[in-house]
Formats: structure tokens, sequence, C-alpha cells
């Protein structure tokens, strides 16, 4: 079962419900549940998974190395507010 706190958030579920189940780890590409994952870091207001606590060290280490031609992440609206 899964919860929602507004229609709109169980609208964006339902029509990609693996990108919010599962991750990518950026260092080594495994698949990492979300639910499950035991090693989490933030970089520039986003959040990664990782498979172990190896790969999260050396994305903690140099984080630029890992997401070189990803996007930058959107700022969020000031005032914004989880």
């Amino acid at each position: 079962s899964y919860h929602f706190c507004s229609e709109g958030c169980r609208t964006k579920f339902q029509k990609e419900p693996e990108a919010f189940l599962n991750a990518t780890d950026p260092v080594c590409g495994m698949t990492v549940e979300r639910a499950t994952a035991k090693h989490f870091a933030r970089h520039d207001g986003k959040g990664f998974y990782f498979c172990s606590a190896g790969c999260r060290g050396k994305f903690e280490a140099d984080p630029g190395n890992f997401l070189s031609g990803q996007p930058a992440p959107e700022p969020m609206p000031k005032g914004t507010q989880y």
C-alpha cells in the first residue's frame, strides 16, 4: 500500500512508479531500492542513494566526477517547505 499527500503526488507516482521506488547509484550504476537503502547523501539539494558505504564515500570525496553530464538541479522556489 502507498499513501499520498495529494492527488497530484498520486498521479505522478502512477505514471512512473519506478522513479519513486528505485534509484541508480551514481558511482557504480547499480539499481538501489530507496525504501531499504542504507547509504544516502545530499549534494546541491538533491538526494543520492548508494549500494554501499564505499560508493557513498567515493561520491562524497568528488561528487563532480560522478555528476558530470547531468543537468544541475533546479533551485526550489523561495518558501518551499517539506
